[in-house]
């Protein structure tokens, strides 16, 4: 049995996908497969996959079958895994040199650890600049956690959705996996286990420095032949209801974690967006789309009522005048 097994869902991704696998097999040692499930494509990844397996041996393939969605595609390719624990990693993102070294020395130090979270930094699209300029989910130093409580706070809750980061025991991802199913549309199905591992006492370990290149501007889950207020808005939804029903589900409705993980896509997701909205002159379509779908989920949420109503009326120009001043105080 392999100690770690990475799996890579991937759709309609080919050329993204061969760099995320050329920054992964320089890495790979003897304890590591890599698992690549594609869904249909018609852009030729299948072939480009089976010319990677053919060269080399830790590399398999399986075939999702037809597109039926992200979680889908998440769950297929951890069934597919042989290893004691699977990371699953996206098709469009990147690794950090010495990433797996680091990775696999921390397994063996620890086996009791059910689960780590890997830090990232964003990257633009040409995969050629920081465009944070701190990393996200990262830690000065390492930390485990073995309480929901202690890990689910501010941005380690806001980013516990984003897939790469999480590398989890495949007997605990395994155990959760069929209940997982229900929730099969949020695009989070990978979070309602991290939940769930947490829930039932589980030990997380997060892991300092970053080791992943996330590159934010593939998102997976939008179609790009869509206006941009309809894109954002989708994209927006997958957050607001995402985070809600799964923290919802494993904690219950208004529990404080629940309460929590609300707040956090409020602040580090929904109000961003807003003001970005604003200021590349978002129709309002977007905006009208956003109220209404906050209004259902955060109506008894102050920043509701303080931020996000307000911001949504706010004229552009007073938005780009209060970031300016801001900026201007913070420097």
């Amino acid at each position: 049995m392999h100690t770690l097994s990475i799996c890579i869902p991937t759709y309609h991704r080919r050329q993204f996908l061969k760099e995320a696998l050329d920054s992964i097999i320089p890495q790979v040692t003897s304890e590591v497969e890599v698992v690549v499930s594609y869904t249909e494509s018609s852009d030729g990844t299948d072939e480009m996959v089976a010319e990677y397996a053919k060269k080399y041996k830790f590399i398999s393939f399986s075939r999702a079958g037809k597109d039926r969605g992200a979680d889908w595609a998440f769950l297929k390719a951890a069934k597919a895994a042989k290893g004691k624990y699977i990371w699953l990693f996206s098709d469009d993102d990147v690794l950090n040199e010495g990433a797996l070294t680091r990775v696999l020395s921390e397994i063996k130090k620890d086996p009791e650890i059910d689960a780590f979270h890997i830090g990232f930094t964003f990257l633009d699209t040409r995969k050629s600049w920081v465009i944070l300029g701190k990393t996200v989910g990262s830690y000065k130093a390492d930390v485990i956690y073995d309480s929901p409580d202690a890990f689910l706070k501010g941005e380690r809750i806001a980013y516990s959705g984003y897939l790469p980061s999480i590398i989890m025991k495949k007997e605990r991802w395994s155990y959760y996996e069929k209940a997982a199913e229900d929730f099969i549309g949020t695009a989070y199905v990978h979070m309602f286990i991290l939940f769930c591992v947490l829930r039932d006492g589980g030990r997380i370990k997060c892991v300092s420095p970053p080791y992943i290149l996330n590159r934010p501007f593939n998102d997976l889950f939008t179609d790009r032949r869509l206006e941009i207020e309809e894109r954002m808005s989708k994209r927006r939804t997958l957050d607001i209801v995402g985070y809600d029903t799964i923290s919802s589900a494993v904690f219950g409705k208004n529990s404080r974690i629940n309460r929590r993980a609300n707040s956090a896509v409020i602040r580090f997701f929904v109000i961003p967006e807003i003001i970005g909205a604003k200021l590349n002159g978002v129709g309002a379509k977007y905006f009208e789309n956003i109220l209404r779908l906050a209004n259902k989920h955060y109506s008894t949420y102050p920043e509701f009522w303080l931020i996000i109503v307000p911001l949504s009326f706010l004229p552009a120009p007073l938005v780009i005048a209060a970031r300016t001043l801001k900026r201007a105080l913070l420097h």
